[in-house]
């Protein structure tokens, strides 16, 4: 049984109703910040001098799970072509905790190869998403997202 109920708000915003990606520097780290709405916010955090890439995500999940702690997520993507998810991102540990109305999961990628394939995933990719047990819980519509990554890596360069 799973423990999370899917959300599936993320499939009907159009992405004309996304706010705009922010990129923001803070010491040796550079945050792309890019919201669908108020509960279903997306982070990429780049920490150049570890070579470490934060990933975050903010929703508004219906869950019993408990207010913080540990579960495992598939992380997919639906490439700008085709109907089909790439699944190579394999199942990644995610931390959670409740932020008032929203759930934060986070999950981080180390190295400089696996960050930048992980920042070409987003930058080629229409969707990204988070399944459990074959199940999708929450999704990222991608579309203007490539501008923002590139502004990233060159905040993180």
């Amino acid at each position: 049984m799973n423990r999370l109920v899917p959300l599936l708000a993320a499939l009907a915003v159009p992405a004309a109703a996304q706010q705009a990606p922010m990129v923001q520097a803070q010491g040796s780290t550079c945050t792309l910040t890019a919201a669908e709405d108020a509960t279903n916010i997306l982070g990429l955090s780049y920490d150049i001098a570890r070579q470490e890439l934060t990933l975050s995500t903010a929703n508004e999940v219906v869950s019993a799970l408990p207010d913080s702690g540990e579960l495992d997520f598939a992380v997919v993507f639906a490439p700008k072509r085709g109907d089909e998810y790439d699944y190579g991102w394999a199942t990644r540990r995610f931390s959670y905790a409740r932020e008032g109305d929203l759930v934060r999961f986070t999950t981080r990628f180390a190295g400089q190869r696996n960050v930048e394939q992980f920042l070409s995933d987003v930058a080629d990719s229409r969707r990204l998403g988070f399944t459990e047990k074959g199940q999708f819980v929450i999704q990222y519509d991608l579309t203007g997202l490539p501008g923002a990554i590139a502004e990233l890596r060159a905040c993180a360069a």
